[in-house]
């Protein structure tokens, strides 16, 4: 990979922490207490829902500095490493917490659709789930697939001498 094509993946990269952080520093606390100060019948579901996805922010972040991590090893040619194998592991465990809080959340996702007559809020929350499964089973299939070039290239070394 040219290394320009690696550097705006960097940028990519850092620019995808912004969103999550300035929600979970700033507008996640301002709706914190705008929800104490209301009578809606929403508050206590989006109380659950807020909650969540501080949740969710952790494993978020840190997928996103080991995905930065392996972009530091691809570009630096150590793309068939054990800190590689540890990078997409960790991200293809992320992606799963990411999916399991994600399903965790459609009962309440349920509720709130049904108390606006959205339906339409189920199918997207679902999407979420879909998402982060296709993203924890395609970490993990890369990391397969490094493993076996390592193993490989071991071999072949061995074979060699």
């Amino acid at each position: 990979m040219k290394h320009y094509q690696i550097l705006f993946l960097k940028i990519v990269t850092i620019i995808a922490v912004v969103p999550i952080l300035f929600l979970c520093l700033y507008q996640f606390p301002l709706s914190f207490i705008e929800g104490f100060n209301s009578d809606s019948v929403y508050v206590k579901y989006i109380f659950v829902i807020l909650i969540s996805v501080y949740l969710m922010a952790i494993p978020y972040i840190l997928s996103l500095y080991h995905g930065y991590k392996l972009l530091v090893n691809i570009d630096s040619e150590k793309t068939y490493s054990d800190s590689t194998i540890k990078s997409l592991f960790f991200i293809q465990v992320s992606a799963f917490i990411i999916a399991l809080l994600f399903l965790i959340d459609l009962p309440v996702v349920y509720i709130i659709a049904n108390l606006d007559d959205a339906p339409g809020l189920i199918l997207i929350g679902m999407g979420f789930v879909g998402v982060s499964l296709t993203i924890g089973v395609f970490a993990g299939l890369l990391k397969t697939i490094v493993n076996k070039t390592i193993l490989e290239r071991a071999l072949l070394i061995e074979l060699t001498k």
